[in-house]
């Protein structure tokens, strides 16, 4: 075995020599029990990869997996295997502890999933994490040792993010970074989602907010429930008296003048405290008993004039209203008309 070669060459060159019963065997069994040629051989080959099984539901089964240091930092991250949301979380500690305060937190937004894929991290392995699963019914499965590829649904976002915050680099803020990527992603079509949808159409039913949303002309609104239940909105006249709900000292109310209205509800309101704006359900008229503030400015006082019909409305009026003066004793002049004689060169008067 002299050079540690492999079994058909060492069954070639015997062969040319000598003979003895069972050679071939024997000479597979000493090639086999090399300790050195064990050590040095190849890895066998890679069995077909088995897929997970596909989720029915969003947040059924998720993968969690930790990132970094990157930049200094480390991150947990979680991705939903049916819509491919993620969910990143700047861990200032890597213990079970801060481990499970941030799980918790993302398991009240989003409710608790039925399983949890993790690697074999001691996070995840301790007997605190262990109990959480339990007590909340959740089944963890743990992916073999030292083959990430078993979680592969976290390990491909753990590369996706760290290439994002490669790629933005300088002086950026990474937390800023990591809000704007997630934003990016969870809104972008995506063809591992179901009908090829954004992890957020999968996620909550709909289409999120975005910037590009103001591009879109705006659609007209329902009404609002004061008018789809036919209520009346109470209004007030500028230069009315009025009390005012006050939110200050014992006084329930403050006697006030309405010096300007602002929409359909809202007024601006003065009295000796100054100017305040007061919706129309904090205001009530003002009986005569309580004195209001008696300085009026003199933009209140303009207020209160009629305004002036537009010009449309004056044409109306006029059109339906108003008829043109007949003048009886007028004088008329008598008109002396032009004669057309061709004859004539100029048609020009001499003195």
């Amino acid at each position: 075995h002299s050079g540690h070669l492999g079994i058909r060459k060492m069954k070639s060159l015997p062969r040319s020599y000598a003979y003895w019963p069972s050679m071939d065997r024997d000479i597979e069994t000493k090639s086999r029990s090399c300790w050195s040629c064990l050590q040095a051989s190849k890895s066998p080959a890679k069995a077909e990869p088995q897929p997970w099984p596909k989720p029915d539901a969003p947040w059924s089964r998720i993968h969690a997996d930790f990132a970094g240091p990157i930049q200094g930092r480390n991150y947990l991250v979680v991705v939903d295997a049916f819509t491919k949301w993620p969910e990143v979380y700047h861990m200032q500690s890597l213990t079970s502890e801060a481990t499970i305060r941030k799980v918790s937190r993302l398991f009240s937004c989003f409710g608790v999933p039925e399983v949890l894929v993790t690697d074999n991290g001691t996070q995840f392995m301790s007997s605190a994490f262990k109990r959480f699963c339990s007590e909340n019914g959740i089944t963890h499965m743990q992916s073999p040792p030292y083959h990430p590829q078993s979680n592969g649904q976290a390990e491909r976002f753990v590369d996706t993010l760290k290439r994002a915050l490669k790629k933005e680099g300088g002086d950026s803020v990474p937390i800023q970074v990591v809000d704007k990527f997630l934003m990016s992603y969870r809104v972008t079509p995506n063809p591992a989602v179901p009908e090829g949808k954004s992890p957020a159409e999968c996620m909550f039913g709909r289409k999120v907010r975005t910037i590009f949303n103001s591009m879109l002309p705006q659609q007209r609104t329902n009404k609002s429930n004061g008018e789809s239940q036919q209520t009346t909105i109470r209004s007030f006249q500028v230069g009315e008296k009025v009390l005012i709900r006050s939110f200050r000292g014992d006084r329930n109310w403050e006697p006030c003048v309405v010096e300007r209205r602002i929409g359909k509800v809202l007024y601006l309101v003065r009295g000796n405290f100054g100017t305040c704006t007061r919706h129309v359900n904090q205001m009530r008229k003002n009986g005569g008993t309580v004195k209001t503030h008696g300085r009026l400015p003199f933009q209140m006082l303009v207020d209160t004039f009629p305004k002036s019909p537009s010009k449309k409305e004056r044409r109306r009026f006029n059109a339906k209203t108003i008829k043109p003066p007949r003048v009886m004793d007028r004088k008329r002049n008598t008109v002396t008309r032009l004669q057309v004689d061709p004859s004539r060169k100029s048609y020009i008067q001499k003195p």
